[in-house]
């Protein structure tokens, strides 16, 4: 598949686990849990369901290897939020907007990281 089909049901298939990652996020901090605790349990669900969506609509192959370097990948991702959305609560955002702001820079970032390093 070319880089710009492979790209196109990312970014469709990315809206979806973004929206899943931000209601699940939004939850947890709805529910109490203060902001490292909210992205790590919407983090943990997300690893998961954005697994099982990438790998079937976008990649379209999984394996156990691949399953390992995606969760690598999710604690580096996740590692990379927390500083983030740290810094900009510092700045003066609330952790909400923080982390659908950061939630979202990182989706980005992930599809280049799981093309080049995880479903190779």
């Amino acid at each position: 598949m070319s880089i710009q089909k492979t790209y196109v049901r990312y970014l469709l298939t990315g809206v979806l686990n973004t929206v899943f990652g931000i209601l699940a996020y939004l939850i947890f901090t709805k529910l109490g849990f203060n902001y490292p605790s909210s992205l790590a349990f919407s983090t943990l669900l997300g690893i998961g369901f954005n697994y099982l969506t990438f790998s079937i609509n976008v990649f379209g192959f999984s394996s156990k290897k691949n399953f390992m370097k995606y969760i690598f990948n999710y604690i580096f991702i996740y590692l990379c939020s927390i500083g983030l959305i740290s810094l900009l609560m510092a700045m003066g955002l609330n952790q909400n907007i923080s982390g659908v702001i950061i939630i979202t820079i990182m989706a980005i970032l992930n599809f280049f990281i799981l093309k080049k390093y995880v479903f190779t």
